[in-house]
């Protein structure tokens, strides 16, 4: 908004602390992904580290580009029509891959605990950046922040894939 507002303020405060204690209800109190270990085994990964970066950083780029195409396609039409094109599109796309669908908190936990085969993964990312992109796009209520957590997962994971089979 710009500046502090206290009738800006004490809204966000509120929904925020229900968000936590509705959230700590249905999941519990640890993290909401799980705790998993992950060590530097050699510094010679520092190398594959870097490669990660960009090929994260290609992803980022294609999903923001992806994005920007659909807000521009998305804007010709009406809200209701675009809402329901939208919508339409994302109900057809997981159609054929029902773990787009909602934010991708559950296909993450799949993904981080490495039972999805490779395939899988990298269809769900393609299809994820292009159904969150025509959702958001379209106006439909959702966020970013967990789908990209979930493509940034599934580009890790394959790039995991990738080394390991070189």
């Amino acid at each position: 908004m710009g500046v502090a507002a206290l009738e800006a303020l004490l809204p966000v405060m509120t929904a925020s602390a229900v968000a936590t204690a509705v959230t700590r209800a249905t999941v519990g109190g640890g993290p909401i992904y799980g705790q998993r270990s992950f060590a530097l085994q050699s510094p010679w990964e520092l190398l594959a580290f870097a490669g990660l970066g960009l090929v994260a950083a290609l992803a980022a780029v294609s999903f923001k580009q992806v994005l920007s195409w659909c807000e521009r396609l998305f804007e010709r039409g009406a809200q209701p029509f675009r809402a329901t094109a939208g919508g339409l599109l994302v109900g057809l796309l997981a159609a054929g891959i029902p773990a787009i669908a909602g934010n991708g908190y559950e296909p993450l936990n799949v993904i981080l605990d490495e039972r999805m085969a490779i395939t899988a993964v990298l269809a769900l990312i393609a299809v994820k950046i292009v159904a969150t992109s025509a959702s958001v796009a379209s106006g439909v209520p959702g966020g970013i922040f967990t789908p990209v957590l979930l493509v940034g997962d599934g580009v890790g994971l394959s790039w995991a894939h990738a080394l390991t089979r070189l």
